[in-house]
């Protein structure tokens, strides 16, 4: 057999031209598949089409041709070697061969002859796996010796192998897409050779080679002190037990025995309310907590139990300061720290609600220093007992000139007090008498508040008032009780007994006791400290007040305005 040259540019067919695959268009590479039994319904290149057909048909027909000396085997192989190379490549890595009609160990000797590198894939559903995705040059494809196989079998044998191709190819290229997207999965990223670890990190000396060996050692760590000394704390072995007790008093003193009773009211009322509901099944621990619980919390002390929105927000409080000590979170908060803002715009609308069907509220009126006075002369007739009568007086003027609240000077029971006014608070001087409140409204801390109450020289004077009560106290008792105001028996004044006493005499004087409480002492200071045009910033140094609030206890009385409305109308002429 004479060399052929082989050249890029020359194609040495001895076909004609309407016989020359090459010159086909893809239609018409389909149509002669198809006249030879296969059919091809995916879109494919002419080079891929036209590989199929010099490998399934022409290479057939040259074998058949071989017993009697045809030379179209020769020119169908040259055919193939001026194939594209640029089509050729694409058909190898588009299409997987399974071995059938081709063998598989001659395609894998011919890739390796060819210096082609070999992948290895999985393999494919319905079909034999594939060894290799690289296709050898045409010139070491096996032909099909198939010599003495009938027609039957042989179109049989093309089909099959023209379909394994075809679904190869389609495999193929929907395996490529995928490879991207299975390189860098969440299975990958979890994977416990993902990663370095943090001890092979030497290069970047991002903290000190001790500190780091104490963090992944999960030990201690040094922490420079104010002048950088060198000194251990080991976290995982602190041991706070024996401050438990002294942490529990610091809550107990971070608010008053009255405001934590009250306060533990409205816990146990929240708790009942999550008992109820079947929310919580526990009465020694704190129920379960959201803002959507205590919007319905809200609503069920306002439509059930009838309660005021000032006694709402009360237990509000409570529920607030028992989940802070218990627990140390702010119910009230969201994990932002911001207030809950459903639970606030709810409460807006019970104030608004109870405030339009709501009772009037009941009135305080002053006691000023007309009614004092005339209080003073009352108890001085004998409407008491002396004792009772010197007692009330000096508790009454002390009250008035030293603007105090029922609470400084009272308790509310005789079995449950603290804090009360004791003998040794009270000290009298020449001109003065200083009394000493160790609790107060605005001495949270009760660091203690000194008043000094000084003469009047007039008929209504604490300083007299104290001292003539004083006298009479240790004539009466021979062990002086600790408390300085109390009763002819001996126990401390109650808040009930004083406004019971308080509401006699104000019915003596023809007033209407239900108008007046123990605080209308403290606003009728107030009011006659304006009446008597004493500066503002005076009446607050009084009244211990810190803000401007004590404007709300200035009752304007009829005569002042229209005292007022005459200047302003004299001034005009």
């Amino acid at each position: 057999m004479s060399t052929v040259r082989r050249t890029r540019k020359q194609t040495n067919f001895t076909m004609s031209n309407s016989d020359n695959p090459s010159n086909w268009t893809v239609a018409e590479l389909k149509k002669k598949l198809s006249d030879n039994g296969i059919n091809i319904n995916v879109n494919l290149s002419h080079s891929i089409l036209k590989r199929i057909y010099v490998d399934n048909v022409l290479s057939v027909q040259g074998q058949q041709a071989a017993a009697d000396g045809d030379r179209n085997q020769a020119n169908i192989t040259n055919d193939m070697q001026t194939v594209d190379n640029h089509d050729i490549s694409t058909m190898r890595n588009s299409v997987l061969y399974s071995g059938a009609p081709t063998p598989s160990a001659n395609l894998a000797e011919g890739a390796r002859a060819s210096n082609i590198e070999v992948y290895p894939e999985p393999g494919i559903p319905g079909g034999r796996s594939s060894s290799f995705t690289s296709l050898p040059p045409s010139s070491t494809l096996p032909t099909m010796a198939t010599s003495t196989v009938t027609t039957s079998a042989m179109s049989e044998s093309v089909i099959l192998s023209t379909l394994q191709l075809c679904q190869q190819a389609i495999t193929s290229l929907t395996q490529s897409n995928k490879t991207n997207e299975a390189k860098y999965s969440l299975q990958t990223a979890m994977s416990t050779n993902a990663g370095t670890p943090a001890v092979n990190i030497s290069d970047v000396d991002m903290v000190s080679p001790e500190l780091r060996a104490d963090i992944l050692a999960d030990g201690s760590f040094q922490e420079a002190g104010t002048r950088s000394r060198s000194s251990v704390y080991a976290v995982s072995s602190f041991n706070g037990s024996d401050l438990d007790s002294v942490v529990e008093n610091l809550w107990d003193h971070s608010i008053s025995i009255r405001t934590r009773n009250q306060y533990k009211v409205g816990l146990d009322c929240y708790i009942k309310f999550t008992l109820l509901r079947g929310l919580h099944g526990s009465v020694s621990d704190l129920p379960p907590m959201s803002e959507q619980l205590l919007i319905y919390f809200v609503a069920f002390c306002d439509d059930h139990l009838r309660l005021a929105y000032s006694t709402i927000k009360l237990y509000l409080s409570g529920i607030r300061y028992f989940y802070l000590r218990l627990k140390g979170c702010n119910p009230f908060q969201n994990n932002a720290g911001q207030n809950l803002i459903c639970l606030q715009s709810v409460l807006t609308g019970v104030k608004k609600k109870q405030s339009m069907y709501a009772v009037p509220k009941r009135s305080r009126l002053p006691i000023t220093m007309s009614i004092l006075t005339k209080m003073c002369q009352l108890l001085r007739s004998g409407i008491f007992d002396m004792f009772t009568s010197y007692m009330f007086e000096a508790a009454c003027t002390v009250a008035f000139f030293g603007f105090l609240r029922c609470g400084e000077f009272t308790v509310l029971s005789d079995s449950h007090y603290d804090d009360y006014v004791s003998i040794q608070d009270v000290i009298c001087h020449d001109s003065f008498v200083a009394l000493t409140l160790r609790k107060s409204k605005t001495d949270p801390f009760r660091n203690g508040v000194q008043i000094k109450l000084f003469k009047t020289q007039t008929d209504v004077c604490p300083v007299n008032a104290v001292v003539k009560y004083l006298k009479l106290r240790s004539e009466v008792f021979k062990s002086q009780p600790l408390p300085f105001f109390v009763t002819k028996e001996g126990s401390i004044l109650t808040r009930a007994i004083f406004i019971d006493t308080l509401k006699v005499i104000l019915s003596q004087l023809g007033l209407n006791s239900d108008l007046y409480n123990g605080h209308s002492f403290r606003i009728g200071a107030a009011t006659t400290a304006q009446e008597a045009r004493i500066e503002d910033h005076l009446i607050k140094t009084l009244g211990r007040w810190s803000s401007n609030c004590y404007t709300t206890y200035i009752h304007t009385s009829p005569s002042v305005i229209q005292n007022a409305q005459q200047q302003i109308a004299s001034s005009v002429l």
